[in-house]
């Protein structure tokens, strides 16, 4: 009997090392992470809740680094700050036309980035002349990876815009740039 209950625990451990995770996540906000391709999707309607700087509490932070691929559904409004800070395995996201605010560092030490892209129509931000990065309409580069062109439009750069970009080489500024916020180019390797 003892046999056939530790071969069955055994049978279960792939299982249990390959789980997907879902939960809550704000209000009407929720996660799930799918440990097969690597993808972690937020949907719901409305904010998404704050977290603590370093993905420190989020409830994806035991996988940060395994996340491959962000989908943000519509119907998001809100990025909390700091909230994927740190994916170090992220090499894409989408941000949808519903959200209207991202917090500060929301994607800063996400060295794998390669795509950013905003859905065209969205209100407060886009993604300019395929430009790979996060643009408000204050013309402030908010977000960025590491293949980035900054559109001659943009005048600031934000505050860890390029935080933890380890894999830039190397970036162009436009002559309109007045203004780079603290640690825009932090750990850049």
């Amino acid at each position: 009997m003892k046999k056939l209950f530790l071969l069955f625990v055994l049978m279960l451990l792939p299982l249990a090392a390959s789980a997907d995770d879902s939960g809550k996540y704000g209000d009407n906000v929720y996660y799930h992470y799918n440990s097969t391709n690597h993808t972690l999707t937020i949907y719901g309607e409305g904010a998404m809740e704050s977290v603590d700087i370093g993905n420190i509490g989020t409830p994806w932070g035991a996988y940060r680094n395994e996340i491959h691929s962000l989908i943000i559904e519509d119907g998001v409004t809100e990025i909390s700050g700091s909230a994927f800070s740190g994916c170090s395995g992220l090499t894409s996201l989408t941000i949808p036309n519903s959200v209207t605010s991202i917090g500060g560092s929301a994607f800063s030490g996400c060295s794998g980035l390669t795509s950013i892209q905003v859905e065209s129509g969205n209100q407060k931000y886009d993604s300019r002349n395929n430009c790979n990065a996060i643009i408000d309409n204050n013309n402030q580069l908010i977000a960025g990876c590491r293949n980035t062109i900054i559109p001659n439009s943009v005048t600031s750069i934000g505050t860890s815009a390029f935080y933890g970009c380890s894999g830039l080489t190397s970036i162009t500024l436009p002559q309109n740039i007045v203004y780079i916020g603290s640690y825009a180019f932090w750990d850049c390797i």
